[in-house]
Formats: C-alpha cells, structure tokens, sequence
C-alpha cells in the first residue's frame, strides 16, 4: 500500500519546499526594509562627482576643436577642459602641444606664429576624415558656448605672460563664474588668481609620484593639501595612479576640492565616485554620464 501514497508525499514535499522559499524570501525582504527605514537612507543625498570633458569629447572628436567642445555640451558633460597658448601676436588658441605636429601634421610652433597662420591648419583630418577642415579656435569664441549651470576648466599650458590677455578676454565674455583656471604652474595659477578674481575658482594640476627606486606610482604626501589652503586655491587636479582615499578625506577636511585626471576605466570610475571624488575628467564623457549620473 506504501506506493499508493507516494505520489502524494513527493508533490507535499515540493509544496512545503517552495512554500518555505518564499516565506524566506518575504522575511528579508522586511528585513531589508526595516534596515533602510532605521538607517534613513535618502537617494537625494548621494552626491556624484562632476564629469569634465578632457579637451572636449577627444575619444571621438578631434580635441580642442569646436566640434569636441560642442559634442561634449550635447552629451551632458558638466564641464569641458581646454588647453590654451598664447600666438606670436597675443592671441589666446586651443593647443595641447607646444608645436601643432600631431594634431594638424605641421611642425609650427605655437607662439612662434600669428594667429592667421595657426588659422590656416586643419587639426580635424588627422583624427578622422569627417572632421576635415576644423580649425584651431579662440578661447573667446569657445567661452561663448559654455550653458548655463556649466562651466569651463581652462588649462594654461605656458608662463605668467599669458595673463593680461587671458583677463581681458575672461572678463569681457560674461562667462567668469563659469571659469576655472588650472595649471601645473604653481605661480602662474596663483597669479592668474590675483588678476582675475571673478572666475569660479583656481587648481594646481599634479602629475603622478613615483619611487625613485621601483619607478612605480606611489601615493601624494598630504603636505599637497597643506600647501594649496595655505595659498588660497580652490583645490588640486590630481593624476589617478598616485590618488588615494586618504588624501581625498584629508583635502575635504581641510576644505580642498579633488579632481582626478584623466580616468577613462569604468572601474576606476567608480572607485573614485565611492571616495568622494569632487569631479572625475575622462576622455570617455559619453561612458562616465552613462554610468555615474544614472538614478540611484
């Protein structure tokens, strides 16, 4: 008689088992309710880091063009870094390099030419046939493409003579509070801080640390942050390999800004965005507003 009832105590026995799986799943589910509720976790409070556009949208168009900068804007960027340099006859263009080999393929030196001849190159075909033609802009004609509620990192890549004409054409834009000059300069930052004192703020850009012995990358020394509160700047524009938790507790605690140059990991992304990174700067804007700026 034992297999008659078989049947029966293989479908009970299944029964009993899911009934039991979902009951447990209910109790962790209000468990984890009530953990949230208790802790008062608020999405509104997560704060992401800004995303800056390094020299505008450069993974896919050519850098320090109009056409980077633009696409950046369109894609979402909080932010858009520029590098600027100053022409033999005191104009203010986008340039990286002191010579505009690799990016239009002529060797001319920037501050050795006008600003006519540096008009004449086309610093889009070497990085794709579509953007044929792109010229070396003026900041003053990029300053004018910044939106509301966005601003603008301007790295100084020469001396303090850049200056006088940098203050002219910042202050004649509108766009002050939206500028935000960087630099690896020490003086050239601070001065241009002094000349200048309606933009947004001034960081001290910071190349990585390496041991002398191992070559490998090694962590900044606090005595960073001491340095730019003694100064008065905004804050330092740090490399990632040498950026570490730690230091980015230690420069908030004494009221300094972090920026981490230049992530383009995912990863990365969001182990700096976890330590409280102020802005993340990446050549990927499109992959780092995907990934950091969605809904929590």
């Amino acid at each position: 008689m034992k297999w008659l009832f078989t049947p029966y105590l293989l479908w009970y026995n299944k029964i009993m088992i899911k009934n039991s799986v979902i009951i447990l799943i209910t109790v962790f589910v209000c468990i984890t309710s009530s953990l949230l509720s208790a802790v008062n976790i608020d999405s509104s409070t997560v704060v992401t880091p800004k995303i800056v556009a390094h020299r505008g949208a450069s993974v896919t168009a050519p850098e320090n063009t109009m056409a980077a900068i633009k696409l950046a804007w369109e894609l979402g960027a909080d932010i858009v870094e520029i590098d600027v340099r100053l022409t033999k006859d005191k104009h203010i263009v986008l340039m990286h390099d002191p010579s505009a080999k690799r990016t239009s393929g002529h060797n001319l030196a920037i501050s050795t030419v006008t600003l006519s001849e540096v008009q004449c190159l086309d610093v889009g075909r070497q990085k794709n046939e579509k953007y044929t033609g792109e010229k070396v802009p003026l900041l003053e004609d990029v300053l004018k493409t910044i939106p509301e509620g966005k601003e603008m990192f301007v790295e100084i890549k020469v001396g303090k003579e850049i200056i006088p004409e940098l203050k002219r054409v910042i202050e004649s834009s509108g766009k002050a509070a939206q500028v935000v000059i960087i630099g690896f300069s020490q003086p050239t930052v601070v001065y241009a801080k002094e000349q200048i004192p309606g933009i947004r703020g001034t960081f001290q850009l910071l190349r990585e640390v390496r041991d002398s012995k191992t070559k490998n990358c090694i962590p900044y020394n606090f005595n960073n942050i001491d340095v730019i509160k003694k100064i008065g700047l905004t804050g330092l524009d740090v490399h990632y390999a040498s950026l570490t938790e730690e230091f980015i507790k230690k420069a908030h605690a004494e009221g300094i800004k972090i920026v981490v140059w230049t992530v383009n990991n995912i990863e990365n992304m969001k182990r700096y965005a976890a330590w409280g990174v102020d802005y993340i700067t990446t050549d990927t804007a499109e992959d780092a507003i995907r990934v950091l700026k969605k809904p929590f």
